[in-house]
C-alpha cells in the first residue's frame, strides 16, 4: 500500500479495470480479511492493558514489544560510520491523545514526536517524548539539561564507547583551537547536531567519552556573549566573515552567510576552508544584499547562477552530515504506509513498520555501494520485497476455473430449484477475471442439465453461460 497509493482502502479490492487499477493483494487475502486483521490487531497482549496505570510514563506500552525489538534488530544489523547525526523526527497523528504535538512550522504538522540517530538515513536507536511526560526518563548527567542528557545516552549505545566518563580531560583547558583540533584524532565518533540540542556542557561531556560534536547553537547553548551580539550587527558585516572564541575548551565559530550562523565544534579547526560551489540566491531571499555580493553583477545576464566559494570546513561538514535523520524521512515519505485508524498507537505502529523497510533498504545500498554494483531505487527494493513476501507466506493465488455447459441446444436447458441461495458460478468466474463488481450475487436457481450449476436469472448470465466461447 505504501507502492501503490489509493484514497481508500476498499480500492485495493477492486475488479473492475474501468474503474482504476487492479492491485496484486486481492489474489491472496479478502478485503474482509484484511479489515478484521487490522481490526482485532494487537501487538501487546490485549491484558497489558489491564494493569497499565494512569501514572505510568510508558505511555508505549501498547507497541511493546515490537519498539524494542525494532531498536535491538536495528543496533544488531548495522555499524554505523565514524559520521552520525541526532535530530527529531515526526510521526503524523491527528488522533485525540496527550503525546502529540503541534510544530506548525514543520512539514507534518501535528504527530508524536521522537529523537533518533541516524547515519546516511538508517535509524540505529531512538527515544520516545511525549507532550504530557516529556522526554522518557533516562539518566540525568550532572551539569547539562535533560535533553542533553538524552542526548548523551543515545550516543554512549555506540559500539567502542566508554560507558562513563573515565574518559581523559586532557586538553580541556588547552587553547581554544589546538586542544580543540587535537582531539579530532582521538575521537572514535563525530556526532552532527542542530541548535536545539548544541550546548556548550553537552560537546564538553561527549569529549570526556571520546565523542566529536559539531552543531549549531542557540545563544542559550553556553557561546561567549560576544558572538551572540554579533547578530544584532548583521548588515555590517561581509559575507564570509568568521569570529573565533571559545567556551570550556570548545571551539566557538560565527560565520556570516545570509545570517550569522553559530556553530559549536570539538573536532574542526577553524583555520581549515574548502571550496564549495554555491548558488547565488534569489533577490527576494533573506538578507540577498550580504548572500550576492560575492557574485558579480553580470552573472546573471551571461546566465551563471553559480560560483566556487571558500567556507569553513567545519559549516561544510554540517551541511554534509547533519541530514542522517532527515535522509531517512525522506525515504519514509516516499513510500508511506500510513493507513486512517480510530486507535491513537496505529501511527506508531505504521511508523515502524516504514522505518525497518527504510532501514533494511539502506543495509542493501550500502552493500551495493560498498561492492561497486548497481544501487536499487527504494522503489524496485520494496516492489522485490512484497513480491517474495507473497510467495513465501501466501498460498497460490486461485483462478476461478471456467464452468462447462455440456449441451448447447437452448431446449435441453431448464432452470431447476436448488433449495439453498448459491453465488452464480458465471459471475463468480468474471469476478475473478476482473470483469465485475466485489462479490457474485447469490441465487436459488440453476440449469438442470448442467449439474445444477448456480446461475442468475438476471442479466445475461444464462445466455453468456451456455452460448459464448
Amino acid at each position: 500500500m505504501g507502492v501503490h497509493v489509493s484514497p481508500r482502502v476498499d480500492h485495493y479490492w477492486r475488479q473492475d479495470l474501468d474503474q482504476g487499477p487492479i492491485h496484486t493483494p486481492r489474489l491472496y487475502m479478502s478485503q474482509k480479511r484484511f479489515e478484521q486483521i487490522k481490526r482485532y490487531l494487537h501487538i501487546s497482549r490485549p491484558t497489558s492493558a489491564d494493569n497499565h496505570r494512569p501514572g505510568d510514563k510508558r505511555w508505549w506500552y501498547k507497541l511493546e514489544p515490537l519498539a524494542s525489538t525494532f531498536e535491538r534488530a536495528a543496533r544488531q544489523y548495522y555499524q554505523p560510520g565514524s559520521n552520525v547525526s541526532v535530530d527529531e523526527t515526526m510521526i503524523r497523528c491527528f488522533g485525540r491523545t496527550k503525546h502529540t504535538v503541534k510544530m506548525p512550522n514543520k512539514p507534518i504538522k501535528q504527530g508524536y514526536k521522537i529523537f533518533a540517530l541516524a547515519d546516511r538515513g538508517y535509524i540505529w536507536t531512538f527515544t520516545w517524548s511525549s507532550r504530557l511526560w516529556g522526554i522518557v526518563d533516562l539518566f540525568r548527567w550532572p551539569d547539562i539539561s535533560p535533553t542533553s542528557s538524552m542526548v548523551l545516552e543515545m550516543i554512549r549505545k555506540l559500539p567502542g564507547l566508554p560507558l562513563s566518563h573515565a574518559g581523559s580531560h586532557a586538553g580541556s583547558h588547552a587553547g581554544s583551537h589546538a586542544g580543540s583540533h587535537a582531539g579530532s584524532h582521538t575521537a572514535l565518533y563525530s556526532v552532527y547536531m542542530d541548535n536545539y540540542f548544541s550546548t556548550v556542557g553537552l560537546f564538553k561531556a561527549l569529549r570526556d567519552i571520546r565523542c566529536g560534536a559539531c552543531g549549531t547553537t542557540r545563544k542559550q547553548g553556553g557561546i561567549p556573549s560576544q558572538l551572540v551580539e554579533l547578530k544584532e550587527h548583521i548588515k555590517s558585516i561581509p559575507w564570509g566573515r568568521l569570529y573565533i572564541s571559545e567556551a570550556r575548551g570548545i571551539l566557538c565559530l560565527a560565520w556570516q552567510d545570509n545570517n550569522i550562523v553559530l556553530l559549536l565544534s570539538t573536532i574542526h579547526s577553524p583555520y581549515d576552508y574548502v571550496l564549495v560551489e554555491r548558488r547565488k540566491p534569489s533577490a527576494t531571499s533573506t538578507n540577498a544584499a550580504i548572500a550576492r555580493a560575492p557574485f558579480s553583477s553580470g552573472a546573471e545576464a551571461a546566465g551563471i547562477w553559480k560560483k566556487q566559494l571558500d567556507i569553513p570546513v567545519a559549516i561544510n561538514d554540517y551541511n554534509h552530515y547533519m541530514g542522517g535523520v532527515d535522509i531517512a524521512n525522506q525515504y519514509r515519505s516516499s513510500y508511506e504506509i500510513h493507513l486512517r485508524a480510530m486507535r491513537t498507537w496505529f501511527p506508531l505502529f505504521f511508523f515502524f513498520l516504514d522505518a525497518a523497510i527504510v532501514n533494511a533498504y539502506r543495509i542493501q545500498y550500502i552493500a551495493k555501494e560498498q561492492q561497486g554494483q548497481a544501487k536499487p531505487s527504494q522503489l524496485q527494493f520494496r516492489e522485490k520485497l512484497y513480491q517474495e513476501l507473497f510467495a513465501a507466506h501466501a498460498p497460490p493465488p486461485r483462478v476461478q476455473p471456467r464452468p462447462n455447459c455440456q449441451q448447447t441446444e437452448a431446449r435441453y436447458h431448464q432452470r431447476i430449484s436448488l433449495g439453498r441461495r448459491i453465488a452464480c458460478a458465471w459471475c463468480q468466474f468474471k469476478r475473478e477475471k476482473g470483469k465485475r463488481g466485489q462479490q457474485a450475487p447469490r441465487g436459488m436457481y440453476g440449469c438442470g442439465e448442467c449439474g445444477g450449476i448456480p446461475l442468475c436469472l438476471k442479466g445475461r448470465c444464462w445466455d453468456e453461460f451456455h452460448y459464448s466461447d
